[in-house]
């Protein structure tokens, strides 16, 4: 019987803190009822202790007495490895978590809200003033065993309902993953970020010719912790810097991408701790397929082609791309270029746009900057004179769409500007890990794009106020 309780006293010591609370000072109900049943086997173990004294000075313990004890400790035993097995229920900053004790069943409910205000400055301004409920997406993910994977999330936002992401993940070695559904073409960099993520209100010009969320199947995985990352994909295809549900024809896009960050391994030691860099390219054929417009950082769209041009062959997009972070300072930047074999009434032609950002930010409270969002050290408390953590950050980028566009009539000059050039100097306000206020001035100049001469200048103020979790 002590060998028992020595048992199931080390099964307790041992059992994993993922079955506990992450508040300590606010125990589980399953790390409660641990801790009364280590009690009473510590009072069983001493009742045993004074039994063998007896046995070994000649006494003799009632025989019921002792049966009653033996019961005691198996039911002790049973209900400990009962509660081994309960489902756990968790709640943090990462959102709710449901999952089995072995965590084959894992379900995580979370999301994000993102609240926006658009306000334009200044004479002939073409954009509305506004306040717009941005990104309104619930989070449902998990595992439905092991190595089963699966997300789901809906949109709610800017009046309109949409499924972003829904796909399963088949991921038994962590090397090497299959992902089907509908999820993020493996392209872009800042693309790839969560919205939630992002260091500005919205992403820059170069992510305009990013492909988005397509439906397909994806192999991807990871070598080495980090060090390499690799991903690709046949999917639908897409328009520059859209989504999509279905296809409209038969032609497919390849979609690839590789990762680098060569001193991952010792990122807090070494000054290049915090640099990657990569390349993405996608290829295919696309006929009859809508063709993109392209929006400022405020929304307003600034390119469309000709309403009766459409895609009429080979399209491929190219990117390399890079980022780096050292302390509180992060870069990002990349490059895109999209080509499109386009036709209209039998005239084809095939063009080539492309677009580039350099983005740059600074935590002056001293946090650490990743390719995440970051948490800041003190959250906003005004009774302890703690007031979150606060982030300056600039960005510069440019789209070029291809002149020929214009001199063959696939695109008239005097409603769509040729180049857009745009800057954005931001506030992060970091409350908390789960919220955020983010203040940008953006202004974007145009090449074209009125009659006659250029369109005027966007001024746009945005602001956002975010809950994630």
């Amino acid at each position: 019987m002590r060998k028992t309780i020595s048992f199931v006293a080390a099964f307790i010591l041992a059992a994993p803190p993922a079955a506990q609370s992450q508040d300590p000072q606010q125990p589980s109900s399953i790390e409660a009822k641990l801790d009364l049943l280590l009690t009473k086997l510590g009072a069983v173990e001493e009742r045993l202790d004074r039994l063998e004294q007896r046995l070994g000075m000649g006494g003799a313990p009632e025989s019921t007495h002792a049966e009653e004890t033996a019961e005691r400790i198996e039911a002790l035993d049973r209900q400990i490895q009962q509660l081994a097995q309960s489902p756990v229920v968790e709640a943090g900053p990462d959102g709710f978590l449901l999952r089995s004790y072995d965590e084959a069943f894992k379900l995580r409910i979370g999301g994000y809200v993102q609240a926006d205000g658009r306000f334009f400055v200044g004479p002939d301004q073409i954009g509305a003033n506004t306040f717009i409920l941005r990104r309104v997406r619930p989070i449902l993910e998990g595992n439905l065993y092991k190595g089963l994977g699966f997300r789901i999330m809906p949109d709610f936002g800017e009046g309109r309902t949409s499924i972003r992401d829904a796909y399963g993940d088949f991921h038994y070695w962590p090397k090497t993953s299959f992902r089907f559904g509908k999820y993020k073409a493996p392209f872009g960099l800042e693309r790839l970020q969560s919205s939630a993520e992002l260091t500005f209100i919205d992403r820059s010009l170069a992510t305009a010719l990013a492909p988005d969320r397509d439906v397909g199947i994806q192999l991807y995985g990871d070598l080495g912790s980090g060090f390499f990352s690799y991903a690709v994909a046949v999917m639908n295809g897409v328009p520059d810097g859209e989504s999509g549900d279905f296809d409209d024809n038969d032609g497919k896009d390849v979609i690839a991408r590789v990762f680098l960050r060569p001193f991952v391994a010792k990122r807090d030691r070494h000054a290049l701790g915090g640099l990657g860099f990569g390349i993405a390219g996608a290829g295919g054929e696309q006929l009859g397929s809508r063709l993109p417009v392209y929006k400022t950082v405020a929304q307003s769209v600034f390119f469309s082609y000709a309403p009766d041009v459409a895609a009429a062959g080979d399209r491929w997009r190219f990117s390399p791309q890079a980022y780096y972070y050292a302390g509180p300072f992060g870069l990002m930047t990349e490059y895109v270029v999209s080509s499109q074999d386009v036709a209209r009434a039998g005239f084809g032609a095939r063009l080539r746009n492309t677009a580039w950002q350099v983005a740059v930010s600074y935590l002056l409270t001293g946090e650490r900057r990743t390719y995440r969002s970051p948490a800041p050290a003190r959250p906003f408390d005004p009774g302890s004179e703690s007031w979150g953590g606060l982030e300056v950050a600039a960005r510069f980028s440019e789209l070029s769409a291809d002149p020929a566009a214009f001199d063959r009539g696939l695109a008239d000059i005097t409603i769509s500007a040729q180049r857009a050039r745009e800057w954005v100097a931001g506030v992060n306000w970091y409350l908390a890990r789960n919220n955020k206020f983010v203040f940008d001035y953006e202004q974007t100049r145009f090449t074209g794009g009125a009659a006659p001469g250029n369109r005027p200048t966007e001024h746009g103020f945005l602001t956002r106020f975010q809950v994630y979790f």
